[in-house]
């Protein structure tokens, strides 16, 4: 490496060359020896594979057409491939994309907030820190900031006997069969479930065998309860190869998009669908034995909705009971019933 000095420039000049390639700048330095050090710096850059000119970093915005184009050719598996896509959409709504590369850090990254559970923010998080490692593989950056992910929370919701029995009477076809199915066998839905295979059922000894999973131990046979046993008859039928859902497109197997949208309006289905008759418990006068009065107790179904009104409850009461001078008072839904003696239990 040599240093030298220009006629109309006060600063020292370094130029060496890197593999058949000529490096010359300015060190910016009027000091000999700070000089000689900022240009074995320069050259250690050019050795490392390192641009050691003064270049401004790309934005995060101009960097991400090279980054998306690497995750559409590269060898990812799908769900990687469209959770960087969707980590990307995810950033696109903050600032970072109009910051240089370099002038991320830790610091800028952790003030970033984005809408949504703290999964949503971590598949952002992860996304950048994928394009922040490729940047510095490429020789775009030299060094990537160390930030958090958020915490996330365990799931708190199970698909357990009572959401199944709430489901499965408004649920379409194929969501009732892939609940029933995902209760009974625990396979995980779209890597799974979804690609299950007429072949890969096994009659006779009941059982399924899984030969994709998302790890190596996922690889396993399952086993076929009576309920998984009917709902497969009748989808395979006399089928010996093929998808057991299989799409409408020709030779494909249903995806996520079509059980989310059933999945959804299964449960606006639920939230409006009218409320089943309500039981109450209604105790009338009995025998009047030696302990004092005894009661009976009998049971009255009253529909509990916003059509109640006190002269309909009034009339169910009377039709059912025996005594209609009893006193009985409940508030149904705001509606307050009285005529009768006694008391009504929700």
């Amino acid at each position: 490496m040599e240093l030298l000095k220009k006629k109309n420039s006060k600063f020292y000049w370094y130029d060496f060359t890197v593999r058949g390639q000529r490096y010359r700048g300015s060190t910016k330095e009027t000091n000999i020896t700070r000089a000689g050090k900022i240009g074995a710096l320069k050259l250690t850059h050019a050795i490392e594979g390192y641009d050691p000119l003064d270049r401004k970093a790309p934005t995060l915005l101009e960097f991400s057409s090279r980054f998306v184009e690497w995750v559409n050719t590269a060898r990812l598996e799908f769900d990687t491939r469209r959770y960087y896509l969707n980590g990307w959409r995810l950033l696109q709504t903050t600032r970072l994309p109009n910051m240089r590369l370099d002038r991320i850090t830790a610091d800028v990254v952790e003030g970033v907030h984005f809408s949504g559970s703290p999964a949503n923010g971590n598949n952002a998080l992860r996304t950048l820190r994928r394009m922040l490692n490729k940047a510095r593989e490429w020789k775009v950056i030299r060094d990537v900031p160390d930030f958090k992910l958020f915490k996330e929370e365990g799931r708190a919701l199970r698909l357990d006997d009572q959401a199944e029995a709430k489901l499965l009477p408004v649920a379409d076809q194929p969501l009732q069969d892939i609940i029933v199915l995902l209760r009974d066998t625990g396979v995980r839905n779209a890597r799974e479930l979804y690609r299950m295979r007429v072949e890969n059922i096994d009659w006779n000894n009941r059982v399924i065998f899984n030969p994709n999973s998302k790890t190596k131990k996922g690889r396993r046979f399952i086993p076929i309860r009576d309920r998984v046993m009917s709902i497969l008859l009748v989808r395979c039928a006399d089928r010996k190869e093929g998808w057991v859902f299989p799409s409408r497109q020709k030779g494909k197997h249903i995806t996520g998009g079509l059980v989310n949208k059933q999945w959804v309006r299964a449960r606006k289905k639920r939230k409006t669908r009218k409320k089943e008759p309500k039981c109450y418990q209604v105790l009338l006068p009995g025998s009047v034995g030696a302990g004092g009065q005894e009661l009976t107790v009998q049971r009255l179904e009253i529909l509990d909705s916003e059509e109640s009104s006190r002269s309909l409850v009034r009339s169910a009461l009377q039709r059912f009971l025996l005594q209609p001078s009893l006193q009985v008072r409940s508030t149904i839904r705001g509606v307050m019933v009285s005529g009768c003696r006694g008391l009504v239990q929700g």
